[in-house]
């Protein structure tokens, strides 16, 4: 039989953690802070070495509208030093490129850090128009992908260029044959 730990356990690690860049050196972080996407930012201070599934889920929450960083804090405990954190863990959000941090100090609860970080976040409109920019940058760039794949039309003038375009690529071809 299942426990509830296990079952939760195993939920936990189903969250999506690519919506959070991990950052453990002061470069990393400044790549992340410095995106040109207008985008709210938001970090999590943490001294553990995975990521928690509350900050996960919240990510996964608010996905489009902020963008979620974590800095391990074990790794260079000078980025804490950097932003004033003492205690672990410790959300900050950084609302534009080169604005003051705001630090959450509420419980620590998914309703309560998302109900401070909503009126933080993009606008759901907003949210809409970014998600549609990358599901058509993302159409664009598996459609270039595919016209990579598709080779050029090629005339085969005999035997030898057969076996070489053809039958030895193991490839689908469409022959046509052209009266001279």
């Amino acid at each position: 039989a299942k426990t509830f730990k296990a079952i939760s356990s195993w939920a936990a690690k189903q969250l999506p953690q690519q919506l959070i860049t991990v950052s453990s050196t002061e470069d990393e972080l400044d790549a992340f802070l410095t995106q040109p996407d207008p985008i709210p930012r938001v970090l999590l201070f943490s001294e553990k070495a995975d990521t928690s599934a509350l900050y996960k889920a919240l990510s996964l929450r608010l996905v489009y509208r902020m963008a979620f960083g974590e800095v391990r804090v074990k790794a260079n405990p000078y980025l804490a030093e950097k932003y004033d954190v003492i205690s672990y863990p410790t959300i900050l959000v950084i609302e534009a490129t080169g604005s003051s941090p705001v630090k959450y100090e509420g419980q620590n609860d998914i309703d309560s850090i998302a109900a401070w970080l909503e009126p933080l976040a993009l606008p759901l409109s907003e949210r809409e128009v970014r998600k549609q920019k990358r599901e058509e940058e993302d159409k664009q760039r598996k459609l270039a992908q595919k016209r990579a794949l598709v080779n050029p039309t090629r005339r085969i003038t005999n035997a030898a260029e057969w076996q070489e375009g053809v039958v030895s690529k193991g490839a689908v071809s469409l022959v046509s044959f052209l009266d001279p």
